[in-house]
């Protein structure tokens, strides 16, 4: 059988081997690529002095679920213009608290002894992850989204105003009279101002590098739109009158007068019972006073009231009862008072729009120009109102930076190293490639020897010799192309006079010096009865004598060697130029032809063409 040869089964299964290689990689790759997960993923720290007690800045307990709450996700979602379910975006996402291996040390002692663990971390680690179809700048976009909104979220909750005030739109179409809507959009003026007005008491360095605004700025706009706008718009009504139906608008205002009078009546009975507790409350007082007084003998009540002061001081600020009567009684007299005021407008109003009658006043031209300007304000409270919204938006991400920071950038990981995949995916192919052009050279090999192998001499058989002449008598033989026949006339002498173990193995010399004779390029084969056939290319006439000739040195060396066991042969060769036959079965005749049909008498004949 041939011997193994990596390189001769690589040159046969090459393709093979290349095919397994490249399916299998392209298998691991949409392995990888199917289950493939991206997780993106920041740390986040809370910084306010109480975090550790589980405390936000305004005293409410933290939550760190509010993360990827409905909200945070929404407005993230809003954010990027994503269409995905909210509750897809949610369960992907996750917040794992870090505890310093020295706090775990302290939690796990207080575990053993069997007390209570009331540490909150600062810490906390934030991830979203989503599958391969979705990618990992998805995921960070994603993420940067909610932390961004959470940010917000968790400023405006916890940290400062939230704007909440929502702009009025399309009065006039929704058939509202003209003095309503311009009523309407001053509520909306006032709301604005009282927020801009703590805004500015509270951040009068503070402006947006976004909107170019500072709450100063703002504020001073608002009150303008009060001061000039408003009156202007209410001047255009009250002095046409300017009425869109009367009878409804009369309706109106004597329904709002009516519901005042009935809360100032409420207002004024509770103001009057708080007086009378008030009342109460200090003869009460001055009673206990004058009791520890005359009691006490020497102290007098300013050493009384002092002391009770400090007792006070000693328990921290304490609002009494007293003191809580006495801020609703003066909250419900200014309450009262502005109702005053405000329903004596109304009836005044009543009076002017009642001396109108039914049906509208104006004229259309008046209308239009009315409306219009009511129009072009509610745009520009809503306009201002975007600058607001976006000047506080800002303010608080920078706000929130005191309280809520970014301990790491946004990282992503993925569950899959699809290179170190790869990788070895190849290479494990690659050797699975090999192992199999061997396993298959190696089995042909094999079947090559039991089949087409003679077990004698080990060189091709008969069946093999049959089956090449056969594949090259489809084609024209090229020039020089040789045929060498020997025969190995001493067989039968052997076998006779040694028996056949001996006379095999001396067959088996001899076949290994005729098969030393070829090249890479030659087949050499076992015709049987100690003939032996060689087929090689590029061989003249002179390189086939020079052949023969080693040949012979090389049998008359074994001669010399081993006298009893002396090789006797024959040899001839046929080449396809000087026979002029350029097919093989032609000169493997011609060559055979040439072996003279006498039995040899020395060690070897003279090589014959």
């Amino acid at each position: 059988m041939q011997k193994f040869d990596l390189l001769r089964y690589l040159r046969r299964f090459g393709i093979m081997v290349l095919l397994i290689t490249i399916v299998g990689t392209a298998a691991v790759w949409l392995y990888c690529d199917k289950n493939q997960r991206y997780t993106a993923k920041a740390t986040i720290c809370y910084t306010n002095d109480n975090i550790h007690d589980g405390m936000n800045p305004d005293g409410t307990k933290l939550d760190v679920n509010e993360i990827y709450s409905s909200t945070v996700i929404a407005q993230a979602m809003d954010q990027l213009g994503l269409s995905t379910s909210l509750n897809v975006i949610r369960s992907s996402c996750y917040v794992e608290g870090i505890i310093p291996d020295d706090e775990k040390t302290k939690q796990q002692a207080l575990l053993d002894k069997g007390e209570e663990v009331t540490y909150t971390p600062e810490m906390y680690e934030v991830g979203l992850t989503v599958d391969s179809g979705k990618g990992s700048s998805y995921a960070r976009n994603v993420l940067d989204a909610i932390l961004q909104s959470y940010f917000n979220v968790y400023t405006e909750k916890h940290v400062e105003q939230r704007l909440e005030l929502n702009p009025s739109n399309g009065l006039l179409e929704k058939g509202y009279d003209f003095y309503e809507c311009i009523y309407i959009l001053e509520n909306d003026t006032n709301e604005m101002l009282e927020y801009l007005k703590a805004k500015k008491a509270n951040y009068p360095d503070y402006r947006s590098s976004v909107t170019g605004y500072s709450y100063t700025d703002l504020r001073d706009i608002y009150q303008e739109f009060k001061d000039y706008m408003i009156p202007s718009l209410y001047a255009k009504v009250i002095d046409g009158p300017q009425v869109i139906d009367g009878d409804i608008l009369r309706k109106t205002l004597t329904n709002q007068i009516r519901e005042m009078e009935r809360q100032e009546k409420v207002n004024t009975d509770r103001r009057n019972y708080l007086y009378k507790l008030i009342t109460n409350y200090s003869d009460k007082n001055k009673e206990i006073l004058e009791y520890h007084y005359h009691k006490e003998g020497n102290i007098n009540d300013t050493d009384y009231i002092l002391k009770q002061v400090e007792e006070n001081n000693e328990r921290g600020d304490i609002e009494i009862v007293y003191d809580k009567l006495l801020t609703e009684y003066v909250a419900l007299d200014k309450e009262i008072k502005l109702s005053e005021i405000n329903r004596k407008y109304k009836e005044y109003l009543l009076t002017v729009f009642g001396a109108i009658g039914s049906g509208s006043s104006g004229t259309e031209e008046e209308h239009a120009a009315i409306s219009q300007m009511i129009n072009d304000y509610e745009k520009t409270l809503n306009r201002y109102y975007n600058i607001v919204s976006e000047t506080s938006r800002e303010f608080n991400n920078v706000l929130s930076a005191d309280y809520l920071k970014m301990y790491s950038s946004i990282s992503v990981n993925q569950s899959i190293n699809t290179k170190l995949y790869l990788l070895i995916g190849f290479v494990f192919f690659l050797i699975a490639g090999i192992v199999l052009a061997i396993i298959f050279g190696r089995a042909g090999d094999f079947a090559k020897y039991m089949l087409y192998t003679d077990k004698k001499t080990g060189l091709a058989n008969r069946e093999q010799i049959d089956i090449f002449i056969d594949e090259m008598s489809k084609d024209i033989l090229p020039d020089n192309y040789a045929c060498i026949y020997l025969l190995y006339s001493a067989l039968f002498d052997h076998t006779k006079k040694y028996g056949y173990k001996v006379a095999d193995n001396i067959l088996k010399d001899f076949s290994g010096l005729v098969n030393a004779m070829g090249d890479e390029h030659s087949f050499v084969g076992y015709n049987g009865a100690g003939r032996f056939v060689i087929f090689t290319p590029q061989c003249n006439a002179k390189r086939a004598d020079t052949i023969l000739e080693v040949f012979d040195k090389q049998v008359t060396e074994y001669n010399n060697i081993n006298p009893d066991y002396k090789m006797t042969y024959q040899a001839a060769y046929a080449v396809t130029t000087d026979e002029e036959n350029y097919e093989i079965r032609g000169i493997f005749r011609a060559a055979m032809s040439k072996i003279a049909p006498q039995k040899p008498s020395a060690s070897a004949d003279k090589p014959r063409k």
